[in-house]
């Protein structure tokens, strides 16, 4: 037995799944708006960290931290002791920083 799917149900569902496709991207968030500091560990030199958001937020090495080749670009190696970068204080921080 066929089973015949009318040519207007096929139009509707291809409609409704081209716009459930479309309305997706309306809902993203944009992080950057919100962003304090953003660092990507992948400077590969001296002991300072990049902060890659533009606000100026430059960390330090602290301890034991050394460059070595990461999987893409550089990386930094503690030895899970002394090793840590610190991070200075934002200047007007309004929610909790994670």
């Amino acid at each position: 037995m066929k089973v015949r799917v009318p040519r207007i149900a096929l139009i509707c569902i291809s409609l409704i799944f081209m716009g459930l496709v479309l309305l997706v991207p309306s809902f993203a968030i944009n992080y950057e708006e919100h962003l304090v500091g953003l660092w990507k560990f992948d400077g590969g030199s001296g002991n300072k960290i990049k902060d890659s958001s533009g606000n100026g937020l430059e960390g330090g090495i602290e301890g034991s931290g050394k460059w070595v080749d990461g999987r893409f670009g550089k990386a930094i190696e503690f030895d899970g002791k002394t090793g840590f970068v610190a991070i200075p204080a934002h200047a007007n921080p309004t929610k909790a920083i994670t």
